[in-house]
């Protein structure tokens, strides 16, 4: 399933519920991080929530990005296999 596709939501799932994807916007791309201010604009307290590999790749910039909005970071760990 894309990516886009998910944020749709789910209607009659195998499961036999419906499903809801309550993510405003998706930005996949070169300079996404530069997006980010415009995203965030209306939000005064963010809590960043990353895997330890996407924080240490751009981790600093987000966080830069944020400025003082910024009031907490949660980054999981690897035990093993990241998925």
């Amino acid at each position: 399933m894309e990516i886009l596709d998910l944020l749709k939501g789910i209607e009659n799932c195998e499961c036999g519920r419906d499903h809801d994807c309550p993510i405003e916007s998706v930005i996949i791309g070169k300079g996404a991080i530069s997006s980010l201010s415009g995203l965030v604009k209306n939000f005064k307290s963010i809590l960043l929530v990353a895997d330890e590999n996407t924080y240490d790749v751009c981790g600093s910039s987000v966080t830069s990005e944020l400025g003082d909005r910024l009031v907490d970071t949660l980054i999981f760990k690897r035990d093993g296999v990241l998925v």
